[in-house]
């Protein structure tokens, strides 16, 4: 296998499997390879965090930072989010329950905010849920829903066809 042809296939952005079977080889030979040459694989943009990093993440975490949010801000998936969380000492699990006690409080404040009248917008900007979450939960919990802000129209009840008249002969 010849670096330079390597370095060229993996700097066109080809997948590593492409580039191994082109090559002859196997992913893993690809992988190692490229690593020797000091070079990332195609869609491995994003570098490794540094232990700065991880440890804010603990931080930002323990300090009530969601996970959804820490993953979007560091480009990483939950369970490498997870791992980094174990590693550093954080008992996930007790978070996971703070969490979920909270997600039940901005509900009941969304439930309440509906039963007072809120329009949907005003509860969304609250409570931070969607209108499409709170009618959902409106409808688990048995709410009764409110009538449309607006007058209903009737509808239109269409008229009879009427039937032409049968015409006799005399």
């Amino acid at each position: 296998m010849n670096d330079a042809e390597l370095k060229a296939m993996a700097e066109q952005g080809l997948p590593i499997n492409m580039i191994a079977v082109e090559l002859g080889v196997t992913t893993s030979t690809i992988y190692r390879r490229l690593n020797d040459l000091g070079i990332r694989p195609p869609g491995q943009d994003r570098l490794p965090l540094t232990e700065a990093q991880r440890k804010e993440i603990a931080v930002k975490r323990t300090n009530g930072i969601s996970d959804y949010e820490l993953c979007k801000e560091y480009g990483i998936v939950r369970s490498a989010l997870w791992r980094i969380l174990l590693s550093e000492g954080v008992d996930v699990m007790s978070l996971q329950v703070e969490e979920k006690q909270a997600n039940a409080s901005r509900m009941d404040l969304a439930m309440k905010l509906y039963e007072d009248g809120a329009p949907l917008w005003k509860i969304q900007e609250q409570a931070g849920y969607s209108a499409s979450t709170v009618m959902n939960e409106v409808h688990k919990r048995g709410i009764p829903l409110r009538s449309a802000s607006r007058p209903v129209k009737e509808k239109r009840v269409p008229k009879p066809k009427s039937v032409p008249e049968k015409v006799t002969d005399k």
